[in-house]
């Protein structure tokens, strides 16, 4: 008889009240920052560069270092202000807007092609950096 009058027209209804004592996840949206993404878009893009530099010509053999090699040099664009926060002293080497090309002779020009995309922001890998080490030191 009992169970009987928490019945309404013969239905059971129950209210229930529920509380949570975890801590919610932050729904705020946090962009991520761009700008690593765009600085190796414009590496080495002749368009957006005013620096100029040809690589190689010359790389001294490991072997004998009298004997020099003769390579194909290779042009790789930069710009000015990039270097001059990430590299001055190639900075120092340049000048914005110039039309000539500075020579950089004695380095194959991927290894200083890989300096440069680190100057970017670009990440080098570690098999990378070890099979080049000692040419990007000297």
């Amino acid at each position: 008889e009992t169970m009987l009058t928490y019945l309404k027209n013969g239905t059971l209804t129950l209210e229930i009240r529920l509380r949570s004592y975890e801590q919610a996840e932050s729904t705020s949206f946090l962009p991520t920052n761009p700008f690593c993404g765009n600085m190796l878009k414009v590496f080495n893009n002749e368009e957006k560069s005013d620096v100029r530099f040809e690589v190689g010509g010359e790389v001294e053999s490991a072997a004998n270092r009298r004997k020099c090699a003769k390579t194909t040099s290779t042009t790789i664009y930069a710009s000015h202000v990039i270097l001059d926060v990430n590299a001055p002293t190639l900075a120092d080497m340049c000048r914005p807007g110039d039309g000539a090309a500075v020579p950089i002779n004695g380095v194959v020009p991927e290894v200083f092609k890989k300096v440069l995309f680190f100057c970017y922001g670009g990440e080098i890998k570690e098999e990378e950096l070890a099979a080049n080490a000692k040419a990007i030191i000297e």
